[in-house]
């Protein structure tokens, strides 16, 4: 049995509380939500925070609204089998289902909260392992300092985000909620987010996902894809979110393509995504656009699957994702 080390566990009863903690805490503190990902980190030695601050009494982080004007706004403690078996999210948001669904097992969706996926802890080989482990191999940039060991020569961390939310999320224009012991803030979800696996997520220390409100257009339609080792519990090898509007024509009015699982940020492809509109979705146009994208993408070898093998799947899941949204005109 692994064992963890030992931690102050606190568990705040509001917002005003858990940001009060965090912004007078010594910055060794990690924000506990369902735990699959961070007791996960705990056990290999990966996170040894001196305090975990659990968010589960606070209340409203658990609710999950809807209005045409609002959008859908959904809690950062929502569990991903909530998401799933919400009537509006089925009704309004059906690519939302179909990421949720592509997540994990059962058992881990019961669990895992939206909050914990969107600010999911990047991923390595050479960091996913255990302590003694990592120290006989050798400090690396996410670890502490050193060198990154799946590409030497870069002087940035390169370890993967593999949210299978963020994406999709992304190209739904969706807004993430920051809540601080000083001030409420709503920023465009990509922004939450930096190429460095190190620091991926771009939160202060007070500073607590509290939400997503994803924006309602009865003109948009959205697909997710997704390409990983086994059909249950792995993360995503390549995932992709894409999200169209068609005028009464069917021609394209807007289009987001955002690539993930394949760099320490979502990669958002929108000079691409461009060529479609104006357009209509047609075979050819959407060959061009898959193999484009695919050309930005150069993968790091360092999660499942060969460089060369992701890179070509990229292709795919645009391909995949804009016939799906094709056979919705």
């Amino acid at each position: 049995m692994i064992r963890l080390n030992k931690f102050e566990f606190l568990s705040p009863s509001s917002l005003h509380e858990a940001t009060k903690f965090l912004s007078s805490s010594n910055g060794n503190t990690k924000i506990l939500a369902g735990g699959t990902d961070v007791i996960v980190g705990m056990k290999q030695g990966i996170v040894q925070p001196q305090n975990i601050l659990w968010l589960g009494k606070i209340n409203e982080l658990e609710q999950i609204t809807f209005s045409r004007e609002g959008g859908m706004k959904i809690g950062a403690m929502c569990t991903l089998s909530e998401i799933e078996k919400n009537e509006n999210v089925q009704k309004y948001f059906p690519s939302v289902i179909d990421a949720v669904k592509s997540i994990a097992s059962p058992q881990i969706r019961n669990r895992a909260t939206i909050g914990g996926n969107l600010c999911l802890n990047t991923r390595c080989f050479y960091y996913d392992q255990s302590d003694f482990w990592r120290n006989s191999l050798g400090s690396c940039l996410k670890y502490g300092n050193g060198i990154c060991h799946a590409a030497p020569e870069l002087s940035h961390c390169t370890a993967v985000f593999s949210s299978d939310l963020a994406p999709l999320l992304i190209a739904l224009d969706a807004n993430a909620e920051l809540h601080s012991s000083q001030s409420i803030l709503k920023i465009p979800l990509s922004r939450l987010y930096n190429d460095d696996g190190k620091n991926h997520v771009s939160l202060f220390q007070s500073e607590i996902l509290s939400s997503v409100s994803i924006p309602f257009n009865e003109k948009i339609k959205s697909a997710h894809g997704k390409i990983r080792a086994r059909n249950s519990i792995d993360f995503a090898m390549a995932n992709v979110g894409v999200a169209i509007s068609f005028n009464q024509k069917n021609m394209c009015e807007k289009a987001n393509i955002v690539v993930g699982a394949v760099s320490s940020s979502p990669i958002i492809a929108d000079n691409v995504a461009q060529k479609l509109v104006g357009e209509n979705i047609t075979e050819k146009l959407i060959e061009e656009v898959a193999k484009e994208i695919s050309s930005l993408i150069h993968p790091i070898p360092n999660i499942d699957g060969a460089v060369s093998y992701r890179k070509k799947m990229v292709r795919v899941l645009v391909k995949r994702a804009l016939k799906k949204i094709e056979t919705y005109q």
